[in-house]
């Protein structure tokens, strides 16, 4: 099974347009340049520390762990993810390309991959412990193995199948930040189900 990645459009998925338009996936981090030139883990962190030396310890690694997937460990074929709130569906696509630095595609930010956009799952077609793994805080993180499989599946028109749910590391704003985003769509999730 190929590897799937979550690639957030932004907070409140504010570029899933671009990203849907320009057949791109992008993360932040403005403060850095080309990362093609930065080849380990250890590196990265040294220059995520140098662009923002004000974080914390653990939001450090965290973010020199999502950037370096980005740019080194994401592969041409893998799948990649991403969520319309506005449409309540998750883009389901293929990496077309290798990493680029190109701050002029998607919203400024220069950190890109090519996608091919194939389908779009629906998220009232999942399970909640599908939801729950895909609601984790990261920009960037690989998809669950059984998660990725319920979502292939579904969008090959089959039955969906439960998972447990992963616990992903977070600073505590994010982390607020990221509770009332899941709050917002477990909300919706429950009006979606309502009748009149």
């Amino acid at each position: 099974m190929k590897k799937m990645w979550m690639v957030r459009a932004g907070r409140k998925a504010l570029f899933i347009d671009e990203f849907r338009e320009k057949a791109a996936v992008a993360i932040g981090w403005t403060r850095m340049e080309d990362l093609s030139h930065i080849n380990s883990q250890a590196e990265m962190l040294e220059a995520i520390r140098q662009a923002w030396p004000e974080w914390r310890p653990g939001k450090l690694r965290l973010a020199a762990s999502q950037v370096y997937r980005f740019a080194h460990e994401i592969k041409i074929g893998d799948r990649v993810i991403s969520y319309d709130p506005q449409a309540r569906a998750y883009l389901l696509g293929d990496v077309e390309s290798e990493y680029q630095y190109r701050p002029d595609t998607v919203a400024g930010w220069g950190h890109i991959r090519k996608v091919g956009w194939k389908t779009e799952v629906d998220r009232d077609a999942l399970s909640t412990p599908t939801k729950n793994s895909l609601g984790a805080i990261s920009t960037l993180f690989r998809v669950p193995d059984e998660a990725a499989r319920e979502i292939e599946t579904i969008a090959a028109g089959g039955r969906k199948t439960p998972l447990p749910t992963p616990d992903e590391p977070a600073d505590d704003i994010d982390l607020l930040e990221d509770i009332e985003e899941r709050a917002t769509e477990f909300i919706k999730d429950k009006i979606s189900t309502l009748d009149w």
